[in-house]
């Protein structure tokens, strides 16, 4: 399986942030569904040039995650669905304090202002496409 991920590798964020932020994501969006197997560590390290060690590192923060909300739910009492929907209903009152913005646009780096607006025009965007 091919993932839509791309890696800045000159980015103040780790390669393994990035890998790991945007596998979240996928699974947020729905792009990644509920029993797709991820790309082997290797599958996953080779096409994008990085470390192994690196993937590792992102599917085991994924797995921790993982983890600690089934542990959530099991404590709250809730099912996975209900957790979702809690989730979703969060998500909708308060936007994300952030985003990675991956893009592909040649040029200079665009100003604080710019990116700012861009980050809001895309959380809003990832909200309402729910």
């Amino acid at each position: 399986m091919k993932l839509d991920i791309h890696i800045i590798k000159d980015s103040e964020v780790t390669i393994r942030e990035q890998l790991f932020e945007q596998i979240v994501f996928l699974i947020a969006t729905g792009r990644l569904k509920p029993g797709e197997v991820l790309p082997s560590v290797g599958g996953l390290a080779r096409p994008h040039k990085i470390h192994h060690n690196t993937v590792s590192q992102a599917y085991q923060d994924l797995d921790d995650l993982i983890n600690a909300t089934r542990r959530t739910a099991q404590e709250k009492g809730y099912s996975f669905q209900q957790l979702r929907q809690r989730v979703e209903e969060r998500l909708m009152a308060l936007p994300p304090d952030h985003l990675l913005v991956v893009s592909k646009e040649p040029g200079p780096a665009p100003s604080a202002a710019r990116r700012t607006q861009r980050k809001t025009l895309l959380s809003r965007r990832v909200l309402l496409n729910r």
